[in-house]
């Protein structure tokens, strides 16, 4: 496992339970930390997220998420031994919608498919 992976890995549970223990705004539901990349130089993160609710609460979220950034930004220097931390940016994560969306393509084809046709 690289350097990177690895921080990324710690950065991904730490945010994690800085927002669920930590932040205390009530503009931010239930929401999941799905991944972390950073740039190479490991000056940026990119943090991808799931939350509940509609595409409305989605943005919102997001909106607080990336105001509070710099505030999870400080707590991570208190509990991370590198030397920089990355700035932060939250980015919702739609991998999920994409998946059940080409399982809805898959759904439609096998239901046009003739019964006797072979993939």
């Amino acid at each position: 496992m690289s350097r990177a992976d690895r921080i990324n890995r710690e950065l991904r549970h730490h945010i994690s339970i800085i927002i669920q223990q930590e932040l205390n705004d009530p503009n931010i539901g239930f929401i999941t930390v799905t991944s972390v990349s950073t740039s190479p130089d490991l000056g940026q993160a990119s943090v991808y997220f799931t939350c509940m609710g509609d595409d409305k609460e989605k943005d919102k979220t997001k909106k607080v998420l990336n105001r509070a950034s710099g505030y999870i930004r400080k707590l991570l220097g208190r509990r991370l031994y590198i030397k920089f931390i990355p700035d932060i940016k939250f980015i919702y994560d739609d991998t999920l919608k994409q998946e059940q969306e080409i399982d809805r393509i898959f759904d439609d084809i096998h239901k046009k498919r003739k019964p006797n046709e072979q993939v």
